[in-house]
């Protein structure tokens, strides 16, 4: 997490700020960081038996792609991870967006029908 505020304001003490990709500012306070120490994600996603797809951007700079591996090498089957060439962590590019979008949909229309 502290990837995501390395261009902004991280203090996991106070609070931490940053912008989104839609312009917003964002706060976040002591007690989201006091509590997200509490999880362990690749364990989490380890006990669920549900199908799970994991999609990233290959030059996501915010997190990295080995967790995405981590999380993906966690998961039980039915699993996918579908990294998104060139794409970053908030997909912005409009061709980006709607790989990703198609992927999912795809994911969905396999799985939750």
């Amino acid at each position: 997490m502290k990837n995501l505020f390395k261009q902004y304001t991280f203090n996991p003490e106070g609070e931490s700020s940053r912008t989104s990709s839609e312009g917003k500012h964002i706060k976040i306070g002591s007690q989201f960081w006091n509590d997200f120490s509490n999880y362990n994600l690749p364990k989490s996603i380890s006990e669920m038996n549900k199908p799970i797809c994991i999609i990233h951007g290959e030059k996501d700079t915010a997190a990295p792609l080995e967790e995405a591996n981590i999380f993906y090498e966690n998961a039980n089957e039915p699993k996918k991870l579908i990294v998104v060439k060139n794409a970053d962590h908030g997909f912005y590019k409009l061709d980006e967006r709607q790989e990703m979008v198609k992927e999912l949909t795809n994911w969905f229309n396999k799985y939750l029908k």
